[in-house]
């Protein structure tokens, strides 16, 4: 991907419906696998979708994770829990690492699936996000690298 159209992602992902959400993605050649557009304290509004026609000869399945800013009331809320924790032997900010934490574990059995239906034996994962989104981006992504 270019930084280009990773930006536009990231601008899709303040769209206010799945359909807007569905299409921005149909316009960067991906299908949309999951949207989930109200976010919760810890939670980020997020998509994820698949690379269209993905070569059947690539050992590799391409996954996008879009994830929201700051966009909401809820959004706010976990902007403002602004403790750090201890993560991975240095600090985080608490709001952002659930978040990201949250992200991992409510996708990382569906990668899995998606990677045993199309017979592939890897995930090559594309995390982005804008401000909230970018940092609970980066959390899932450490953690999908230590599981990928």
């Amino acid at each position: 991907y270019y930084l280009n159209e990773l930006l536009q992602l990231a601008n899709l992902s303040y769209a206010d419906s799945i359909d807007e959400i569905s299409e921005g993605c149909h316009n960067h050649s991906l299908e949309l696998v999951f949207c989930d557009t109200e976010s919760k304290p810890n939670k980020p509004g997020h998509f994820v979708a698949l690379t269209k026609d993905q070569s059947i000869w690539s050992s590799e399945l391409h996954v996008v994770i879009v994830v929201r800013g700051t966009k909401t009331f809820a959004d706010i809320m976990t902007d403002c829990v602004v403790d750090t924790v201890p993560y991975r032997g240095g600090k985080a900010h608490s709001g952002i690492l659930k978040s990201g934490m949250y992200l991992f574990h409510k996708h990382k059995n569906l990668l899995e699936t998606l990677k045993d239906l199309a017979k592939k034996n890897s995930i090559k994962l594309t995390l982005v996000g804008h401000s909230l989104g970018a940092g609970s981006a980066t959390i899932a992504g450490i953690e999908f690298q230590k599981k990928l």
